[in-house]
């Protein structure tokens, strides 16, 4: 049991890590879409691992956002994001 926890947490100090980095990015700006990219990333390899069933990107996306963000407007949709789906 041990060797499970210390697994999961190398898995998460690991994550932790990566988020740190990226937010010790100055804000240049172009660095600005480099960060957003890398936030994005991280935001799916956690899906990719939390929702190993969801395939899609875009539905795992979303799903780690709504279920795991603190975000009162997660589940809007933009104009942009709604042309997609019509």
């Amino acid at each position: 049991m041990d060797s499970l926890q210390t697994d999961i947490d190398k898995f998460s100090n690991y994550f932790c890590s990566q988020l740190t980095s990226i937010n010790e990015l100055h804000n240049q700006q172009d660095l600005t879409i480099i960060k957003k990219l890398l936030f994005v990333a991280l935001i799916d390899s956690v899906g990719s691992v939390a929702f190993p069933k969801c395939k899609k990107p875009g539905p795992r996306f979303r799903k780690v956002v709504i279920d795991f963000g603190d975000w009162n407007y997660a589940s809007y949709f933009s104009l942009p994001h709604l042309q997609q789906y019509s």
